[in-house]
């Protein structure tokens, strides 16, 4: 295959921990795209065996396939991996719990074609999946902490933090990831490490710079809810990690932003008067699902000052 024929590369990074990683792999291969224009870039753990990966061999000579093993862990690392081995104009991301569309990539590359030179990246819905029943206490609000996105039938340009979108369902131009020197490896889950934001802090720059990013609704991903997600310690630890993955994105932006300093200021007196006023409110039993969100909402600014005071 010609290398000036490869228009989109899809990097999906596993350590087989999902038993749904062949079905991910099937709905990228299924995709309703020439598949002359596509690769698929695997990026999987050095300890995993070829075993795991033996379900490939059913797509040799069918579809572009490439195997990568990284040895350090974290999920910015992995995706570097494949960002370095990528020969597509733009790089698409996909979890390996997420299963795509059959017009994903094809929408994808419609929207690109349609846009303005400057759209660095674009995003659009990932809808559930779940594996157990939806709890009564977990509301519309929280959805994001699930990694789900829907936000409306409308596309529109995201603004500095007014959209959520989520890195299971991500395309960048490959020029600007190595702009900014792909993900950085302070940000991103390492393990069990609910550390996030490594595609954040590369969309809040883009749009500093001038860059677009857009939420495209026809570009859907499902991903699939597992049943160990939906209790509420995982809900309040990734709240809480959320806080401090927003601290370290908040540093990280102040150094290459220095303007960013007042609103940084703002954001921590802000968090400390809120802390003092609502952290009573972590001990109120859930008796609604409104308690829960709000609980849920207020461990965010306790993860934020939490590395702003200990971290920094």
């Amino acid at each position: 295959m010609a290398k000036s024929e490869i228009r989109v590369s899809v990097v999906l990074c596993t350590t087989f921990n999902s038993s749904l990683v062949e079905r991910t792999v099937e709905s990228i291969v299924n995709q309703e795209i020439d598949r002359r224009f596509v690769e698929l870039i695997l990026v999987i753990n050095e300890k995993c065996s070829d075993v795991e990966i033996g379900f490939l061999d059913k797509y040799k000579g069918k579809f572009n396939i490439v195997v990568l093993k990284e040895k350090r862990l974290g999920l910015s690392r992995a995706r570097n991996r494949g960002l370095n081995a990528a020969r597509g104009e733009f790089v698409a991301f996909i979890d390996d719990d997420a299963i795509a569309d059959r017009w994903w990539l094809e929408n994808i590359l419609k929207t690109f074609e349609n846009a303005d030179s400057r759209v660095a990246c674009i995003g659009g819905k990932v809808l559930p999946i779940w594996e157990s029943d939806r709890p009564r206490w977990l509301s519309d609000r929280m959805m994001t902490a699930l990694s789900l996105v829907d936000e409306g039938d409308r596309a529109f340009c995201v603004r500095n933090g007014k959209s959520f979108l989520a890195g299971t369902n991500l395309v960048f131009r490959k020029s600007v990831l190595v702009k900014y020197s792909g993900f950085r490896a302070d940000l991103g889950r390492v393990g069990n490490r609910l550390i996030s934001n490594e595609e954040n802090y590369i969309i809040e720059c883009a749009i500093r710079d001038g860059y677009q990013v857009l939420y495209d609704p026809s570009v859907i991903v499902f991903h699939v809810v597992k049943k160990e997600r939906l209790k509420k310690e995982w809900f309040y630890r990734r709240m809480f990690y959320q806080g401090i993955s927003n601290g370290v994105m908040d540093s990280l932006i102040l150094r290459k932003y220095p303007r960013f300093f007042l609103k940084r200021l703002f954001l921590t007196f802000f968090y400390l008067c809120l802390l003092t006023y609502l952290l009573f409110i972590l001990f109120l039993p859930v008796v609604h699902s409104l308690i829960f969100t709000i609980k849920c909402h207020v461990l965010i600014p306790a993860g934020y000052i939490w590395f702003y005071f200990y971290k920094n």
